[in-house]
Parts: structure tokens; sequence; C-alpha cells
């Protein structure tokens, strides 16, 4: 009798040892990829590749961090939205210092990218709120809004929201991911994914 329950313990150890290198062997050759999940949204199909949803803009890839139903969410106002859509440049502008700089750079970097891929006809010219020693961009702020160049401020503070005054439309964030998701709400402007 001890014998039979030595052998079914021995069989469960077995077992048990299979079923987790299995389970390690799965994920290395399948992954935890989901490039077969996709999003659609206003005849855009978005593919998840990476951290990213990914769809096609006459043969561009346009990225985005965020579902558009939660980018279509924000509560941002119909003339926010007009001045982004009716504008054809705008100064993108940050403090140097502030805590979340390096999602800022981020989003210039890919607000750039997504210049030089001719998908939106529209142009941000980069900006710093102060001067700095680590960037050579020129100082712009809201004095320098005209309606035919709005200024974008983004700054870090103690709530999320978007305003928009005289031309100037400041992007208020709290977090690093609110930075990113106003970067896609961007996006979706610019390119024409958002629904009218």
């Amino acid at each position: 009798m001890a014998r039979k329950k030595k052998n079914n313990s021995n069989f469960i150890a077995i077992l048990i040892v299979v079923l987790m290198v299995g389970s390690v062997f799965g994920i290395i050759f399948g992954g935890f990829s989901q490039s077969n999940t996709k999003y659609k949204y206003n005849g855009h199909t978005f593919k998840v590749v990476g951290n990213k949803l990914v769809t096609k803009i006459n043969g561009n890839d346009i990225n985005v961090y965020y579902l558009p139903e939660t980018i279509i969410k924000l509560n941002i106002s119909e003339d926010i939205k007009s001045k982004i859509r009716s504008s054809q440049a705008f100064f993108l502008t940050y403090s140097p210092t502030d805590e979340n700089v390096q999602y800022m750079e981020l989003l210039r970097f890919e607000l750039a990218e997504l210049e030089a891929s001719q998908v939106t006809g529209k142009y941000f010219l980069p900006g710093m709120t102060k001067e700095s020693t680590e960037y050579s961009f020129p100082i712009i702020d809201c004095q320098n809004a005209t309606d035919f160049q709005p200024v974008i401020v983004f700054k870090t503070g103690n709530s999320s929201q978007v305003t928009m005054n005289n031309n100037c439309i400041t992007f208020n964030t709290v977090y690093s991911q609110d930075v990113l998701l106003y970067r896609d709400w961007l996006v979706f402007q610019v390119t024409g994914i958002a629904a009218e």
C-alpha cells in the first residue's frame, strides 16, 4: 500500500513538472502576443503590436497607446477640436524641467515622425517654455499663439484637463500616462481617425 501511495506521489510530481515545462515553452515560442486581436473604430482597424495599437493610413503605420473607446471619451471642447483640425501648423512647447519631460519628448518625437510621413499635412514646431542648456529650441509660450499658428502647451499640474485661451491650447496632465493619452487624442484629430 505504501508503494502504491509513493507511485501516485511520483506521478503527480512528474505531471506538475511536465505542465510547468510545457507552459514555459508555450510562453517562449508562443509569447504573450495578442497580435491577432483587432479593434475597429470609424472605418479603421487597429492591430495590437507590442505595447501599441497600429492602423494604416495611406500605407503608413499610425500608432496609439490607448483603445479608441478610451481616446474618444476624453472631455475636450468642440472649439479645441475644430482648432486642431483646421490649423496647418502648431507650436508644441513644454518646460524642460517638467517632471514628465521624457514623455513630452516622446510626444514631440512621435508627432515629428507623423509629420514626416506626410499623412496629416500638419506641422508641429518644437519649442520650450523657458531657456534650457539641454535644448536648442526657441522659447515659445501662449504669447506666440496666433489664429494661423496656435500654441500647444503640455504641462504637469494638479488636474488633467484641456483648455484653450486666445489660440493657446493647454494640455494639463497629472500623470505620465495623461501625456500619452492626450498624444493619442491629437493623433486621432490630425489624422482624421476621430469621428466628426
